[in-house]
């Protein structure tokens, strides 16, 4: 049952699948953490870190970890393996129904003006997503805490800001700021 629950909750996911990785990472945490508490939230910032840090696709790599980590506590290895292809067709599949829908109705008018009615409208919605996603690791598994451990919580916020302030007005290179803030974060934690 829970490989169906899994290959239906990404499903759905995909079909939701507009603006990209971070736009998806709210819809991500709420299934994987909140509704089914398949993760903690822990190891979901864990597998964000990790999804962006592989090759590929950030969203298909995280949905390959999820549908593994949602089963490999109960099941063992193979059947967290096949977890995690399920989540990742799951995840996957709405996007080749909507590209073979996109082909087929190419040059139906009507398609074409709800299609930009749609895009008009994600153009509103996705940075609120993305904005979510942001609020979502701003928690004490990733940042720490004031009251717990001050160190840990102060070096995050500093190069939270070292990375905005280094991205958005010197233009610094966004790979190169994972780089240096990666580094700066292992010789200070």
């Amino acid at each position: 049952m829970i490989f169906l629950t899994l290959f239906l909750s990404f499903f759905f996911i995909g079909l939701a699948g507009f603006g990209g990785y971070y736009s998806l990472l709210a819809f991500l945490q709420e299934t994987l953490v909140e509704q089914y508490g398949w993760l903690s939230s822990a190891e979901f910032a864990d597998i964000v870190v990790f999804s962006q840090t592989m090759p590929g696709s950030a969203l298909l790599n995280a949905a390959t970890w999820g549908g593994y980590a949602a089963t490999n506590g109960t099941m063992g290895f193979w059947p967290a393996m096949g977890g995690s292809a399920l989540a990742l067709i799951g995840l996957s599949a709405p996007a080749f129904l909507w590209t073979a829908l996109a082909i087929h109705f190419k040059k139906n008018r009507w398609v074409k003006n709800v299609a930009k009615q749609v895009v008009t409208l994600l153009r509103i919605v996705v940075p609120g997503l993305i904005a979510a996603a942001a609020l979502l690791l701003v928690n004490e598994e990733t940042f720490g805490s004031p009251t717990t451990d001050a160190w840990h919580f102060g070096i995050s916020i500093f190069l939270f800001l070292a990375t905005l302030v280094g991205t958005t007005l010197y233009r610094i290179n966004a790979l190169l700021m994972v780089l240096l803030c990666g580094i700066a974060g292992w010789i200070l934690l």
